[in-house]
């Protein structure tokens, strides 16, 4: 079933092996394999947060929100899309971070008084942003959706974090599936925005956001030839034990293994 979830993995060779499997051209030829590099907040400074377990905030709402019915998804899309605009020209030189220090203090995540301490000018950009968030969160799609979630998790504090939902983002899933372990899967997550996306579309948006770039500002690729494929999952088996039956340790794959190599 065609889902919005990418698997992706943490440990280089098994996305060698994945790289390495068999997949000819329209003339019967073997094509290149290629290994993608990303990387997210949870090892990198950068503000925009691209990694959560499968236990937090961000991926219940989502989650969520995927079950709506459509109409009200896309309000509630477009809604989140005009909030990030107001925000993004209210703060085009936002220089002292100033939505991450307003949102921490709307979360009551700093003392008291926090307000008082800004300058004239930052108290009405505050302000602002309060409106914006008013508008956008005591919205009626917006109560729908919070009243979903409650009753999925039987409570949940109507605050949400708009400016993290519009971007791809790692998922760590809850690791009680042998596979998912075995293979250090991980998921990622190419958010819905309401409107019609291209393959290329969501490829760029993932290579601009998540994906890691050399010098040449260009993403990072490791290309295997075609003709090496087999050669490296050897190497991979006989060295190092990625093979089929370890990385798929349900019965169907590790007898098809055996059966195939012994």
């Amino acid at each position: 079933m065609p889902t919005r979830l990418l698997d992706v993995t943490t440990n280089a060779l098994v996305a060698l092996y994945f790289a390495c499997q068999s997949h000819l051209d329209s003339e019967g030829h073997e094509t290149d394999g290629i290994v993608t590099m990303f990387f997210s907040n949870k090892t990198q400074n950068i503000d925009d947060f691209t990694y959560y377990s499968s236990r937090s905030d961000t991926v219940e709402v989502l989650s969520t929100l995927a079950l709506m019915d459509e109409e009200k998804k896309k309000s509630i899309y477009r809604k989140i899309s005009s909030f990030n605009k107001n925000i993004d020209d209210l703060l085009k030189e936002d220089e002292n971070h100033l939505y991450q220090s307003w949102y921490m203090d709307l979360v009551k995540q700093f003392p008291e008084g926090y307000y008082e301490q800004l300058s004239e000018e930052n108290q009405k950009v505050y302000d602002s942003l309060n409106d914006f968030y008013k508008e956008i969160n005591q919205s009626y799609e917006m109560q729908c959706l919070y009243h979903d979630i409650k009753r999925d998790t039987g409570y949940f504090a109507d605050l949400i974090n708009f400016r993290t939902l519009l971007h791809p983002f790692f998922v760590e899933p809850s690791i009680n599936n042998e596979r998912l372990r075995a293979q250090s899967g991980f998921f990622l997550f190419e958010p819905y925005d309401g409107t019609s996306c291209s393959l290329e579309n969501i490829h760029d948006d993932i290579d601009n956001k998540v994906s890691l770039y050399n010098g040449h500002n260009e993403p990072i690729r490791l290309v295997i030839p075609g003709e090496k494929k087999q050669q490296i999952l050897n190497e991979l088996n006989q060295s190092l034990e990625i093979n089929q039956a370890t990385l798929f340790p349900d019965k169907e794959n590790v007898a098809s293994y055996i059966k195939n190599n012994f």
